[in-house]
Formats: C-alpha cells, structure tokens, sequence
C-alpha cells in the first residue's frame, strides 16, 4: 500500500511491515492509545501465543500414551515434531511477505484459524481406532500456522507499544505464553488419567483455539476502532503539517526502494564467516533443546518410574517457577551485556545436563531429576538479528528441530528394549552437541573481543 502526503496519521495494521516499521509512532499517532486498551490487546496476543505453547507441547505431555494408542515406534513419535517444523523451514521466509500483502489483522485471523482447524485433525485422529497419517496432517498445519503467528503477534505489540515499553510488553508475551507448557503438562495427564482417552486429552487445545479466533474478531474490532480515529485526526491537520510529511514521504519511498532492491539471496555472499559459525552452533543448539525438551515425561517415567499425573506436576511445577524466573534474567543478560558468554555458558549448562543424564543410574522416584530438568529449562536467547538475517537462522532452526525428533526417535528404537539405555545414549550424543556448540560461541565471542581491543 502506498502512503499519501496526508496520511501520515494513517498507521493501520494493514500498512506493509517495512513501512511500519520505519515510521516514527510519535510523529505518526497524535491520538495516542489508551493504556488500558494498549493492555488489553497486550493480554489477548498472550492468550493467543498461549494456545499455540499449548497445542504444541501436548502430545509430549504424555508421550508414552500418544506411543502406545498410535502403535507407533518413537521414530515415528518425533514425526509428529519434525513435520510441525519441517514448512517453517520455508516460511521463516516467506512469512513476512505474506503478512505485508495480506494486512496483519487478516494474517492473524487465518493463523490462527488453522490453528484450530491443525488442532481439530490431530484431536480426531486420536478418537476410535487411531489414524496416524491424519494426526500428521494435522500437526503440519498447525506448525505452519503456529510459527507464522509468531510474527504476528510481534509486529502487534510493536504497532501498538511505544519503543520504551516494548521490552516490557515483549517479557509480559513470553513469560505468559509459557504457562502455556505449564497447562499441558498439568491437564493432559491430567485428563487421560480421569477418563483413558486420548483424544479427550487433546480436546483442551480445541476448545482454547475456538475461544482464540473469537479474540482474533474482537481485536479486530478494536483496532479497526483506533485506525479510523487515527484517520479523523489525520484529516485536522494544517497543510503545512501535510506538505512536511510529503518530504518526508519522498525520502522514505526513496529509502524504501533501496531496501526492496538489497533483499536478495545476493545477502548470502555478504555474511562474514562468524555468522555461518552462529548459524552453526545455533542449529546445533536447537537439536538439543525442543525435541529432547518432548521426551521429558518419558524419561521420568522409565527411568524414574514416576506414574502420569506425577510427571505432570514435576514439569507443569518446573516450568510455572522458571518461566517467572525468565524476565528476571533477561534483565541480568541485558546489565551484563555479554551475549555470547550468555549463550556459551548456557550450552554448557545443558551440556552439564546431558551428563548427569548419562553418568547417573536410574532411581526410583527420585527427586535429585528436578535439578538438571530446571537447569534444562534456563532459555538464553541470542540478540535480534533481523530481515533476510533473521529469516534464514528461523529457517535453519527449523530444520534442526525438524531432524533432531527423529535422530532421537532411532536412537530410541535401536535401544527399544531397554529405553532406560536408550534415553542414556541420547544423552551422550546431545551431550556432545552441547559441547560443539558452546564451543563454537566461545570462539566467536573471542574473536569478538579480539577485534574491540586491536
């Protein structure tokens, strides 16, 4: 959409990302919005990120369940991942052209549609006799559509939130999307110990993506609300104030132009050899935290012989308590400001993690399994890098997630068994990539510091 002289004032959703983006909010909103409405849309995106943490992480809730009503191997367990990440591997890409076409407020809507509808299949393939080609289908459009969202939800915030708050919005999103993981791991054992059905277990999901599309009509009515106010107060404004924005216009659309015509694969060749090093040990990284994060009630229960419902609290408790914890180290990662340190230590830490898991014998239900599952859940996160950047590390993240289910699933296999011996020998081979990884960041942060002081 191209932006007239007088339309300064007109920021809506619909506005393409890049011009969104590149406009002064102060300048562009002279009818700022009201703090109780800037939070309430901040609350209706968690809900809505909330959902997709919660379909997500569900069926490795109860793994063993999911396992045994499929008759599947745990090959064909990490399928059930590997798919949900396998189109994000594309549309990390593709995602933000989609968006800037289609508006964000229909973005959102679709997303989070197919959300439902990816929900919907995977839940009735769990009913009867179990179908797993369905619940394939299902799971893949519910990855395509979740990870899409993402941002989404992102640009929103970020249309509605000053640049002083958005720290604190963006903390606010996280910390209560991951209750998210908590909820599951509370309610799906929760539910398939009450009732013995797999698919009830799952209908949760269903039910709080069908209250999430009703949030995405209400948002809309909102911001459709604001936009046209934004547009009675554009119409005020002197002609002088007009004639500025003109010239600045011209300079955008300039600008603008310069930006469209560098997005390119031609970006490839001009990435320095330490960001394929990150995009590295970035993909490795990966390949130890979700698809070992799926397995956590299994472990628990064959190597600990903790039953359902208890695993469920172990993790749903593990997760409320170091989700709260994350805004605050996020502040002490800011003060400190040594983001590859940050990111080197915590591949040792889970490094450190995958050793206990090897080293240790197997005990009955003890609860020494929470330090090591805590230290687990400490999330680092790398700084923003973002356009063309950011797209091809969410794509090489994606194919790591989407690989590493299955590394882990033949693993499993060949040590079918004795999973106990199983789940050991993936903690070797994560182990080891949680060292290569933390090692590739340290030396990246060391050639960091070699050229701020040459």
């Amino acid at each position: 959409m191209r932006k007239t002289s007088g339309s300064t004032s007109n920021l809506s959703l619909e506005i393409p990302l890049i011009e969104e983006r590149s406009l002064d909010k102060k300048r562009i909103d002279p009818n700022p919005k009201e703090a109780s409405v800037r939070y309430a849309i901040l609350l209706l995106v968690c809900y809505l990120k909330f959902v997709t943490y919660y379909t997500t992480e569900s069926p490795g809730s109860i793994k063993q369940e999911v396992v045994e009503n499929f008759k599947i191997t745990n090959l064909e367990f990490g399928m059930l991942f590997s798919i949900y990440n396998l189109p994000n591997i594309v549309l990390s890409l593709l995602t933000g052209i989609f968006i800037d076409k289609v508006g964000i407020r229909k973005s959102n809507l679709i997303f989070t549609v197919l959300v439902l509808i990816g929900q919907v299949i995977y839940t009735l393939s769990c009913y009867g006799e179990t179908n797993y080609q369905l619940a394939l289908i299902g799971r893949f459009i519910l990855g395509a559509s979740a990870e899409s969202s993402s941002l989404v939800y992102i640009m929103i915030i970020n249309h509605w939130f000053s640049q002083k708050e958005l720290g604190f919005a963006c903390s606010v999103l996280i910390t209560i999307a991951k209750a998210g993981v908590s909820l599951t791991n509370f309610l799906s054992p929760y539910i398939y110990y009450n009732t013995q059905s797999l698919g009830h277990s799952f209908m949760a999901g269903v039910v709080l993506a069908i209250v999430g599309v009703l949030l995405c009509y209400i948002f809309n009515i909102i911001d459709q609300k604001f936009e046209r106010n934004a547009k009675i107060s554009n119409n005020t404004h002197d002609l002088e104030t007009r004639e500025t924005n003109a010239i600045n216009d011209n300079s955008y659309q300039e600008q603008n132009e310069q930006q469209k015509s560098s997005f390119s694969l031609k970006l490839l060749s001009q990435l320095s050899r330490y960001f394929w090093f990150f995009i590295l040990a970035n993909f490795i990284s990966y390949m130890t935290l979700g698809p070992f994060q799926i397995n956590f009630s299994q472990i628990l229960r064959v190597r600990y012989n903790f039953d359902i419902v208890e695993t469920g609290y172990i993790l749903g408790y593990i997760a409320i308590v170091l989700t709260c914890l994350g805004p605050v180290l996020g502040i002490i990662s800011d003060r400190i400001d040594k983001r590859m340190g940050a990111l080197a230590f915590g591949n040792m830490i889970l490094f450190l993690v995958q050793a206990f898991f090897a080293f240790t014998p197997n005990y009955d239900q003890t609860y020494l399994i929470i330090i090591p599952l805590a230290l687990f859940e400490f999330e680092i996160s790398p700084p923003h890098i973002f356009g063309f950047c950011l797209g091809l590390m969410n794509s090489f993240q994606n194919m790591s997630m989407a690989i590493a289910p299955l590394l882990i699933g033949s693993i499993l296999d060949v040590n079918d068994k004795d999973l106990s011996k199983g789940y050991v020998n993936v903690s070797f081979v994560l182990g080891a990539l949680n060292l290569a990884s933390a090692l590739i960041i340290g030396y990246i942060g060391l050639q960091q510091q070699k050229y701020r002081f040459n």
